[in-house]
């Protein structure tokens, strides 16, 4: 019974369509099926091979997951000590690793599965085979025996056509001739050629009967039937391999899907478990290596690294007490020798300095005490005790006690606050090591010390730091015979008004002194949109007095934003260190673009072809001695990225320049000519940086 159509698709209506029931009807109905069959048989033993290798792929992949995994965290946890630190980072790697392993679980079952469908679509494409090689022998041996005797019947025909012609020319000779055929007349040979006439005729209708039969069953059962069934084939391998297609697809959004809810699951209710990004959010690394040190809080002390103490021997312990005892003066020598300048007698200025001496006892031979102030720098820097006074009773004991001043133990926030250093509320009044009150700060005489600080990066570290006085003025218990007046030290290194090359000598990294390093560092970290940065001045003391602590010692750069709340960021701060670094550049003794190539640079800039200023801005900055052009660099960037901050520091491009072009060409000329085309430079040099400099 034929599908009711208004039952069927709209593709199924189409295969029942007349054009193409013709074409199933035709000759060349089992041709045209048996090669689309064909087609379909092939694009399934193709998806059978991608599927196939695609399982062994995907097997071997998680199978090296899950091992390699393992291995992994096997190492881990089985490590010798000291080797992989075990704090919140390896715990977190190894969960996440441990995410490899799980993700096994999820590729096998997707493994499996495509190994079932490999299965199906080689079963299917066998059956099918099959099936199409069945039918094609019949479909073709039927159409053989039909064309076997169409060619049959046309060959009767041809012996029966020929007969008859010849029985037609024997009854049109003429009867007095010869005949043929001997001892037979012609009527004889009439009636025997009829004969042949009728048995020919007989089998050509007989074999014309049998072609038109064989052609009938082929037309009305066999070819309708071979093309149904090929049909059903087609459609059936068809249909077959796009529920495996789908199938696939399927298996593959629950990979991913399981995979994705591996690593990251979805939030339901309070036991959900980690995902792998919250679980790399975790790591907390600063509280990992507290953990780590904290265990080392208790380590004893290397005894190799104690220094030894001076003691006096026995035998001689009298004596020396009794020459000390007999001239104050004598009791200063040990430690003049030692920290004082040579032929520098300090001289009771010195003996006022520190209530802090050699021994700690606090009991006087003198009628009164004096009172001390320390300096900032003094009491803050200086990792040597101050002199004693004379009136102490440690003048009794020739021993000074260098556990005091050497102690590695010492805590550094007493030697080195740079907070305390840069407050302008300091309560004695004193900054960077400068007495800034016009006289005493207290009733009793102070002394005041500079030296230089203690710093890891200084080359004076191995040796006692130099200690010099400067006295205002002598307590009552003084010695008599103490100069009046010390001279003040001349900085060893100062950093201010020297050449760059020289700075980074002893004060530079990658070329770029110190001072600038940390300049451009604290106004990035804290600067940025600060509006007006580099356009407002900072408090011109606080910069001085920061100069010339750096000027003293070149480790004070570190003092450079120390004083900064990055909770509270004041623009004062900001601008008092944008101040120096404009400072620094001023007092360079050459222009930063240097003497020789200022005219050039000058004059480049007043050319309009863009192209020939790049390249010439190119070859004049390349040509720059080393600590000129990776100075320059570091600042050229540096402004470039001030300058993107634009919408909150009110500084752009031109603004900077305006104000960095007299400050790196630092000459006498100051008229409104040449301040245009030295800021101009330094726009240029803005614009065209990541052309001309090396990347930072």
């Amino acid at each position: 019974m034929d599908p009711n159509p208004s039952t069927m698709s709209a593709s199924a209506q189409l295969l029942e369509s007349d054009s193409i029931n013709k074409v199933l009807n035709s000759d060349s109905s089992l041709d045209v099926l048996l090669t689309r069959l064909k087609q379909s048989i092939t694009t399934g033993e193709e998806l059978s091979k991608f599927v196939r290798k695609k399982a062994q792929i995907e097997d071997d992949h998680y199978s090296q997951l899950k091992k390699f995994g393992q291995q992994t965290r096997t190492t881990l946890k089985t490590s010798a000590a000291g080797k992989i630190k075990q704090d919140s980072f390896s715990q977190r790697m190894d969960q996440i690793i441990g995410f490899d392993e799980q993700l096994y679980s999820v590729g096998a079952s997707y493994v499996k599965a495509l190994n079932t469908m490999y299965d199906e679509l080689t079963a299917l494409v066998a059956t099918i085979t099959r099936s199409r090689k069945s039918i094609k022998e019949e479909g073709k041996r039927k159409e053989k025996e039909c064309m076997d005797a169409i060619l049959a019947a046309e060959k009767a025909k041809q012996k029966y056509y020929h007969l008859c012609e010849d029985l037609e020319k024997l009854k049109a000779s003429d009867p007095n001739k010869k005949s043929f055929l001997k001892n037979k007349s012609v009527e004889q040979q009439e009636d025997e050629m009829q004969r042949k006439v009728d048995l020919a005729d007989q089998d050509y209708k007989q074999k014309v009967s049998t072609c038109k039969k064989l052609k009938d069953e082929i037309l009305i059962v066999h070819r309708p039937t071979n093309s149904k069934k090929l049909k059903t084939l087609i459609l059936e391998i068809d249909i077959a391999m796009n529920v495996q297609l789908q199938k696939y697809a399927t298996w593959n959004e629950n990979l991913i899907m399981n995979c994705g809810v591996l690593v990251s699951p979805l939030k339901q209710g309070s036991n959900t478990k980690q995902s792998m990004k919250d679980v790399a959010s975790s790591i907390d690394n600063e509280k990992d290596l507290y953990t780590y040190l904290a265990k080392f809080e208790k380590q004893p002390d290397n005894k190799s690294l104690v220094p030894v103490e001076y003691s006096v021997h026995p035998s001689l312990a009298g004596k020396q007490q009794s020459q000390f005892g007999s001239s104050q003066q004598g009791a200063n020598k040990p430690f003049l020798s030692t920290h004082s300048q040579k032929n520098n007698n300090l001289g009771p200025a010195v003996a006022a300095s520190s209530k802090n001496g050699y021994n700690n006892n606090s009991n006087n031979f003198g009628s009164s005490t004096t009172s001390h102030t320390k300096s900032p720098s003094s009491s803050m820097l200086n990792p040597l005790p101050s002199t004693p006074s004379p009136n102490s009773s440690s003048m009794l004991n020739p021993t000074p006690n260098t556990s005091s001043m050497l102690n590695p133990t010492t805590n550094p926030s007493s030697m080195l606050n740079p907070s305390s250093m840069l407050n302008p509320s300091t309560s004695n009044n004193q900054s960077f090591g400068y007495n800034t009150s016009t006289g005493n700060t207290n009733n009793d005489t102070t002394s005041n010390f500079t030296y230089t600080s203690l710093d890891p990066a200084s080359p004076d570290l191995h040796g006692p730091k130099v200690l010099s006085a400067s006295s205002s003025g002598v307590g009552a218990s003084s010695s008599s015979s103490a100069p009046s007046s010390v001279p003040a030290p001349t900085p060893a290194q100062p950093t201010f008004g020297v050449s760059i090359e020289e700075i980074i000598k002893f004060a530079g990294i990658d070329n770029v002194p110190l001072v600038v390093k940390k300049c451009i560092e604290k106004i990035e970290s804290f600067g940025l949109d600060v509006e007006g940065v580099y356009r407002t001045s900072g408090n011109a003391s606080a910069v001085h007095q920061l100069r010339d602590s750096i000027d003293r010692n070149y480790t004070n750069y570190l003092l450079i934003g120390a004083n900064v709340n990055p909770s509270n960021v004041l623009d004062a701060d900001v601008c008092a260190i944008a101040s120096l670094l404009k400072l620094y550049f001023a007092s360079l003794p050459e222009p930063l673009l240097t003497t020789e190539y200022y005219q050039s640079f000058i004059e480049t800039v007043k050319s309009s072809d863009e192209t020939y200023i790049a390249k010439k801005l190119h070859h004049l900055v390349f040509n720059l001695p080393d600590g000129a052009y990776f100075t320059l660099r570091a600042l050229i960037f540096h402004l470039k990225k001030v300058a993107s901050f634009e919408d909150k520091n009110r500084m752009n491009a031109k603004n900077l320049a305006i104000i960095w072009g007299p400050a790196i060409m630092n000459d006498n000329s100051m008229s409104p000519t040449d301040l245009q085309y030295k800021s101009k430079v330094v726009e240029e040099l803005m614009l065209i940086a990541d052309e001309i400099f090396e990347a930072e």
